[in-house]
């Protein structure tokens, strides 16, 4: 998958996680992200970083991809409960700040 800001490529290799398994393991079975890749995981809206390697970025997005909240996630912590989200996208952290992406912005998917 694809996350586009506007007209500009910000992730070009994001990975889904939509079903029971793939939601429960999300990023820990990783070391480190690429810097274009991620995971969008829904439906959610709340993630742990228990047994996580590194910190990250959450974006807390609505089914329109409205950015409702952004969360840097460290290790062993777990993220703030967004309840109108329908996906949570984990990219590298401080990417969120990087692409200077806020809450209200419109990220698109493309599947």
């Amino acid at each position: 998958m694809k996350i586009y800001q506007g007209s500009r490529l910000v992730w070009s290799e994001v990975k889904a996680a939509s079903n029971f398994w793939r939601r429960m393991v999300g990023l820990l079975a990783t070391k480190q992200l690429d810097p274009q890749a991620g995971l969008l995981i829904w439906p959610c809206k709340q993630v742990h970083g228990f047994h996580m390697k590194y910190a990250i970025d959450v974006l807390f997005l609505s089914r329109q991809g409205e950015v409702l909240g952004i969360h840097t996630l460290e290790p062993g912590h777990i993220s703030s409960s967004y309840n109108k989200a329908h996906y949570a996208l984990e990219v590298n952290a401080g990417q969120a700040r990087l692409f200077g992406i806020q809450p209200g912005d419109v990220l698109a998917i493309e599947f």
